[in-house]
């Protein structure tokens, strides 16, 4: 039914170079499951992180919540997000904390790319 309306579906691996690729070049939007345990915002403050940490002694086992990625800085390797679980209008993650996130056991790296790629790739 996918293919009937022109979506494409891939049971694979997104890399890191490839994420930041679909959002910098591409201008795309993409949703990502992570484990909600180990995402940290560098603008929110230290109460907001203090309750991450008490998620990880909390909560052993995956922590499963979706973000939607809306751009990439490449001069702080760093992405911007929308995260529904924070009232703010949007955090930075570090790139290296996104990639730990959405790789924890659990997430099945479920990746949704919302845009068109482009044939250059």
């Amino acid at each position: 039914r996918a293919q009937e309306n022109n979506i494409k579906v891939e049971l694979r691996s997104v890399s890191s170079d490839e994420l930041k690729y679909f959002v910098q070049i591409e201008r795309g939007l993409v949703v990502v499951l992570v484990d909600k345990r180990y995402l940290q915002c560098t603008l929110c403050n230290r109460s907001t992180q203090l309750i991450s940490n008490s998620l990880m002694r909390l909560s052993p086992g995956f922590l499963g919540h979706y973000v939607l990625i809306c751009g990439y800085n490449s001069s702080t390797d760093s992405y911007l997000i929308k995260d529904p679980a924070t009232n703010r209008n949007s955090c930075v993650v570090r790139a290296r904390i996104l990639e730990n996130a959405r790789k924890a056991f659990g997430t099945d790296e479920d990746v949704l790319y919302l845009g068109k790629i482009s044939k250059q790739r």
